[in-house]
């Protein structure tokens, strides 16, 4: 019994090692083509320090996708932001 539970074990490695590494290629390649853009927008906007990761770190910030939550709060902000311009007296504004 156990040596049937081994070989099960490690034939379902065996299947899930491939997976694993196209996730992490995959992962390897977004990343990469997320710093390219940010390189690529940080050149176009004059940007003094494109090459090291610290002068970078703002363009890859803002080459991240936005989560659920932030989309949210983006939208909740700017239709506070409106409501304001249309009725800048009401309570909040």
């Amino acid at each position: 019994m156990r040596t049937v539970s081994g070989m099960i074990l490690l034939l379902a490695m065996q299947l899930a090692a491939p997976a694993w590494s196209q996730t992490a290629s995959r992962d390897r390649s977004s990343a990469d083509e997320l710093r390219a853009r940010a390189v690529e927008r940080c050149r176009a906007n004059r940007g003094t320090d494109c090459d090291s990761p610290a002068g970078l770190q703002e363009w890859l910030i803002q080459e991240q996708p936005m989560t659920e939550a932030q989309r949210r709060s983006a939208a909740a902000a700017r239709l506070h932001r409106e409501q304001c311009k249309a009725n800048p007296k009401k309570a909040g504004c």
